[in-house]
């Protein structure tokens, strides 16, 4: 629940912006997904409060030994930022060197006469929020890989440029991270970039020339398009006053 709002969020935000003063006109509806988009961040529980409950339970799984902490190591394989053998292991990385440095916080922290709470709730925040979000990211990694597994051959390249391109958005906002724990060496810090612009670039790499046909695959109804995503030129013709009432477009 948190991952999805905090995205819809963003993707409202962003979505927004590019459409310019087309963004600020009641008839586009970015005021009720954005007003709806925060309030359901805290509604059914705080998105933090959440995170948290996550990472106490991804932790406990691990120190139990109910499921295996991501192995800390080497990839074998072809280290390319297009590989998403090579993306999938950066993101176990992440999530096993923050369990790690987590629950050995807690232990020196704890055995130093610190209380939970002090070292949960307060010197650790930081690391539990990222332990939840390393686990859900990895997690829907994983997904996405196992549906592609499954998926028609004509679609399949689409689908593995947008799992890459759905990790290297992880990483370039944990970039820090990734980095100062040598899970991406430095000198390689600024290859992701050139990809990530490729994958959105036009042409056989790129996924722009497929871009309506994604959006089209949710099966969206046109009579839930507001103007911007219709003829927006057309609903603009006229001094419409933002209203549809009476606009054919």
């Amino acid at each position: 629940k948190a991952m999805v709002t905090w995205h819809c969020e963003r993707t409202a935000t962003v979505c927004r912006e590019r459409c310019g003063g087309q963004g600020y006109l009641a008839a586009n509806k970015f005021e009720e997904i954005l007003g709806d988009a925060h309030a359901i961040c805290t509604a059914e529980g705080d998105n933090r409060v959440l995170m948290q409950k996550v990472a106490k339970e991804v932790l406990g799984w691990y120190r139990k030994g109910s499921r295996s902490l991501p192995k800390i190591g080497e990839y074998s394989g072809f280290k390319d930022f297009r590989n998403i053998g090579f993306l999938l292991h950066l993101l176990e990385q992440r999530e096993g060197v923050v369990a790690i440095q987590l629950q050995g916080s807690m232990d020196r922290d704890m055995k130093a006469g610190a209380s939970l709470f002090e070292v949960w709730m307060k010197r650790q925040s930081d690391n539990v929020q990222l332990l939840a979000r390393s686990y859900i990211e990895r997690t829907c990694m994983e997904q996405m890989l196992a549906s592609m597994e499954s998926a028609h051959d004509s679609i399949k390249g689409t689908l593995e440029k947008l799992a890459c391109l759905y990790v290297l958005d992880i990483i370039e906002q944990d970039i820090g991270f990734f980095l100062s724990n040598g899970i991406i060496p430095a000198e390689r810090g600024n290859e992701f970039y050139e990809v990530i612009r490729q994958l959105c670039g036009r042409g056989e790499g790129g996924l722009a020339d497929q871009a309506l046909n994604i959006v089209d695959s949710f099966g969206i109804p046109d009579h839930l398009l507001p103007p911007c995503a219709r003829d927006w030129v057309k609903y603009n013709e006229g001094d419409n006053e933002g209203e549809l009432v009476g606009i054919e477009f």
